[in-house]
C-alpha cells in the first residue's frame, strides 16, 4: 500500500535498520520517492541513473524478520503497476545477509559491486 514519508519514518528510524543503511528517518526525502509499505516491510522508490530504471531501498521492522518475501513481492508489484520501471536497482553491504536473501528470492540478481574503503556494496538489478 502506498505511505507517506511520515509513515514511511518509522521503519527506517528502528536502530536495527541503521546497522545496514546511513539513511537519516528524519530527513527522509519527500519529492520524488514513492514510499510502499505491507506486513512491517517498507520499500522507499526513486528515479535513478537513466530512464526508466528505479532504485529502492527497503526498511523492515523487527515483527517482520522472516516474513519478509511475500510483502516485498507485494510492494514490487504494486510499485512496478504504478510507475513501469524497466528495472529497479538495490545497493546492499555484502555484509547484510537477511536483506541480500530478501532480494534474491524476489529474483533480484548481482550485477555488481563498489568496494569503498570501509565496505562492499553490492549493485541488485530486477528486471
Amino acid at each position: 500500500m502506498r505511505i507517506t514519508v511520515d509513515e514511511a519514518r518509522e521503519y527506517f528510524a528502528h536502530p536495527t535498520q541503521q546497522k545496514a543503511s546511513r539513511i537519516d528517518a528524519g530527513s527522509l526525502p519527500t519529492e520524488g520517492m514513492a514510499y510502499y509499505a505491507k506486513d512491517g516491510v517498507c520499500m522507499a522508490f526513486h528515479d535513478a541513473y537513466w530512464p526508466g530504471i528505479a532504485a529502492t531501498h527497503i526498511a523492515v521492522k523487527p515483527s517482520a524478520w522472516g516474513n519478509t518475501l511475500q510483502p516485498g513481492l507485494d510492494l514490487i508489484d504494486e510499485f512496478r503497476g504504478d510507475y513501469s520501471p524497466q528495472s529497479i536497482v538495490a545497493h546492499i553491504a555484502a555484509s547484510n545477509r537477511a536483506c541480500l536473501s530478501l532480494v534474491r528470492r524476489a529474483g533480484f540478481k548481482e550485477v555488481g559491486r563498489l568496494t569503498l574503503p570501509d565496505e562492499e556494496i553490492t549493485i541488485q538489478e530486477l528486471t
